[in-house]
């Protein structure tokens, strides 16, 4: 095979030869806490074999960068067992190894918060950029803009200027879903989540009115509305209403796990009695008794996307790309029975 037309040897590279993950390999080739003595000779020859080259000097002596990008997460999305911002975090320290970055996970208190303290990392000049995961106040955020170094927003945005944001299309995700329990002939729509708490929950319940609005359904659905959250983001027990709707939208498939079971509390099955959507299709969150109606939101492509506009934007101060928008799509399950077809 001619020299040009092989592919560069990547972490990603060795990572696969040897069975491994990125980030194992990018510990390993850089000396860091994590991997064993035995693995880390390993991953070392297998570079060598394969002609991987790497420069063991720091390379913050190099260009003046340490090469770190910090993942800064509320502490209020990591605590219920709903592991799905796990799965982005995996994902964009894969994503930075694969360009010569290591990702430095910082855990924001609701009290650092509060008081809009500046993040560790950002004290001591340990990274190179930020992204933000999870929704954040706007007066932590307005502090964070002051810092005068690259961030980008990941499953969350606001009305903040120059702030650039990687989303999923939740407005029309639910209008989607929502319109499938219409045309099944659902008229009697209820919506699970607190629309306050998040962006995201917010753009949901959006999506969930445009789809009664355009069926004139609109005036019934304040009495079908259930809070799953405080406006902190906190979970609290869901109550159902004392008139209950022929289906609810739920904003993500852990409520509609957790409604499905507040429902069998009270005698109704799913969906014989009462259908229930969901959000996210994520793995983990499944209820055992059956397979749930959901929207997918491409988590993998959410954390890819903001890898490479942090990239970007530590390479180049002018770049600034603003609302980046990853398409959703209808996973069609058992938890909608069809009322009729319209």
């Amino acid at each position: 095979m001619n020299k040009l037309d092989t592919k560069p040897i990547t972490m990603k590279t060795i990572a696969q030869a040897i069975g491994v993950s990125t980030v194992t390999v990018s510990k390993a080739l850089n000396n860091k806490e994590g991997v064993s003595n035995e693995l880390r000779e390993i991953i070392k020859n297998k570079a060598k074999e394969m002609g991987y080259v790497y420069n063991p000097i720091p390379k913050l002596l190099l260009n003046g960068k340490t090469n770190n990008v910090a993942i800064l997460v509320s502490k209020k999305f990591l605590v219920r067992g709903y592991d799905v911002y796990f799965q982005i975090y995996e994902t964009i320290i894969e994503r930075l190894s694969d360009l010569g970055y290591y990702g430095i996970l910082e855990v924001l208190s609701k009290q650092a918060e509060f008081d809009c303290e500046v993040p560790r990392v950002l004290k001591e000049s340990k990274v190179d950029g930020l992204i933000l995961l999870g929704q954040i106040s706007e007066s932590y955020l307005s502090m964070i803009s002051t810092q005068k170094i690259p961030f980008v927003l990941l499953d969350f945005y606001g009305g903040y200027e120059q702030m650039d944001t990687v989303v999923a299309d939740n407005f029309f995700g639910s209008y989607m879903i929502t319109s499938y329990l219409i045309k099944n002939g659902h008229r009697k729509i209820g919506f699970v989540g607190n629309y306050h708490s998040t962006s995201s929950i917010l753009d949901r319940y959006m999506g969930y009115l445009k789809g009664l609005i355009e069926h004139d359904l609109v005036n019934t659905c304040d009495q079908y509305l259930v809070m799953d959250r405080d406006t902190g983001g906190a979970m609290i027990e869901l109550t159902l209403p004392k008139v209950l709707p022929t289906a609810f939208v739920c904003n993500n498939d852990e409520v509609a796990n957790a409604l499905i079971n507040k429902l069998n509390e009270h005698g109704y099955k799913v969906p014989e009695d009462i259908s229930v959507v969901g959000f996210d299709n994520f793995e983990s969150i499944k209820n055992q008794a059956i397979g749930i109606t959901t929207v997918e939101v491409d988590f993998i492509t959410m954390a890819t996307v903001s890898v490479e506009v942090i990239y970007k934007k530590i390479n180049d101060s002018a770049y600034s790309p603003g609302r980046q928008l990853i398409n959703c799509r209808l996973v069609i399950r058992d938890s909608v029975k069809p009322l009729s077809e319209t």
